[in-house]
């Protein structure tokens, strides 16, 4: 790989990274290429990459084409060969694609790590030939025969992979668009593919691919590829899923979440429960607006103790200390969202009793590790004073945000949820 001085920056997160597009076992890159930021620090300069382009992505397609009847025509017994070397390529390279991640999208490391392990566990089920683990039923794949595109929405991070890796094990060669803002990982993970010993052809990435997922579908027409993969938010996805294309759409879990308290659970038990559904996964694409119903037997003592929880959270620069738990949103639009919501959930009536909005050197926790002012950095909030009705208590909301409703009875909790658009958790 090649990398390029990153200014003062270099001792801090570490060179930049010059990508290129991965295609017929060959790196490619055009005229055209943009630049991948920190979220955590703008000033870092994580990668700059090609540009993707109607051109590459064709030949990406012609590539895979060209592979397809050679990586069909073996068994899975010499197939799972591959991942034997993947998985053991991903083992090695745990730590430094975790430290990517990090860097690249903001996560914290911890669970940076988890990720990289669950493409670990994928690569080898698949060396083991285990059919029965795949993420999608077989004879879902089986009926998508062929070369396959993968699309995705850049709030989807890297829940491609498995899927990249199951399908590969049965045969379809594919070619991955890319989004931007995922441009780093995705090109050390398609460098490790191609050393894996997988043929060229079988594996292609093209980076810097954010057009609408439409304007990809006439390659269908064109006969360079047999099935699309489409990652996204089910909004995104749902005006796709009646067209007459071999589509598999993979929905991302981003519907609004409940967590409904029983007066007989013990509370330190619920206390636990209920921090953990809210803040386990805070990787910027699970965690959404959490709202917990609370019998009112014991919404003094949860709130005092959720409160102390809530403030016990490391926020900061998740490469600078492996022991963050929040990093910065990922995006902009999420921060203006979040700032939205707060507004509007002081206008309801509704009552904050902690979090203060955009965080800033001016107004941060302690110990915050970083630099706040360099990121989209927010307090973690929560509200109390919440009633169902309320319009921002319903509001799909980005961050790190949890509303506490007050309830006489789990009954009266699945009364409020009758035809409501939660999701119980």
């Amino acid at each position: 790989m090649r990398w390029k001085d990153n200014g003062r920056f270099n001792e801090v997160y570490g060179k930049t990274l010059l990508g290129s597009h991965l295609i017929n076992g060959t790196e490619c890159r055009g005229e055209l290429s943009f630049e991948v930021r920190n979220p955590a620090h703008a000033g870092d300069c994580v990668g700059n990459f090609p540009q993707a382009s109607s051109e590459f992505i064709e030949q990406a397609c012609r590539a895979a084409q060209g592979a397809r009847a050679s990586w069909q025509g073996l068994s899975e017994a010499e197939r799972s060969l591959s991942f034997r070397h993947l998985a053991d390529l991903l083992s090695g390279q745990q730590r430094f694609l975790a430290q990517l991640l990090a860097r690249e999208l903001g996560q914290a490391f911890p669970e940076c790590l988890s990720e990289v392990q669950t493409w670990i566990d994928c690569a080898q089920r698949c060396a083991r030939q285990e059919r029965t683990s795949l993420l999608l039923p077989t004879e879902v794949r089986e009926a998508l025969q062929g070369v396959s595109l993968y699309l995705q929405e850049s709030r989807a991070g890297m829940a491609v992979i498995p899927h990249l890796i199951s399908n590969l094990y049965l045969g379809h060669p594919w070619v991955w668009l890319a989004p931007s803002a995922l441009s780093a990982t995705a090109y050390v993970l398609g460098r490790l593919f191609w050393q894996s010993g997988f043929p060229a052809g079988v594996c292609n990435l093209v980076l810097g691919a954010d057009k609408d997922f439409s304007e990809y579908f006439p390659l269908y027409q064109q006969g360079l590829v047999q099935a699309f993969y489409l990652l996204g938010k089910a909004d995104t996805l749902a005006k796709y899923s009646t067209l007459a294309l071999p589509i598999q759409t993979l929905v991302l879990p981003e519907k609004p979440s409940v967590l409904v308290l029983r007066v007989e659970t013990p509370f330190h038990r619920a206390l636990e429960t209920s921090f953990k559904a809210c803040f386990e996964k805070n990787n910027n694409r699970f965690l959404k607006l959490r709202r917990i119903f609370v019998p009112q037997s014991i919404a003094l003592a949860f709130k005092q103790g959720f409160l102390k929880a809530i403030q016990s959270l490391k926020i900061g620069d998740p490469s600078l200390n492996h022991q963050v738990d929040f990093g910065p949103l990922r995006m902009a639009d999420d921060l203006a969202l979040y700032l939205k919501h707060l507004q509007a959930g002081k206008a309801e009536g509704a009552e904050l009793i902690y979090g203060k909005g955009r965080l800033s050197r001016a107004s941060k926790p302690e110990p915050f590790i970083g630099d706040p002012d360099a990121g989209n950095y927010v307090w973690p909030s929560l509200w109390d004073k919440v009633s169902p009705e309320m319009k921002f208590a319903q509001a799909d909301l980005k961050g790190p945000a949890v509303a506490l409703i007050e309830i006489e009875n789990h009954e009266q909790a699945l009364d409020y949820l009758q035809g409501s658009p939660f999701q119980l958790i």
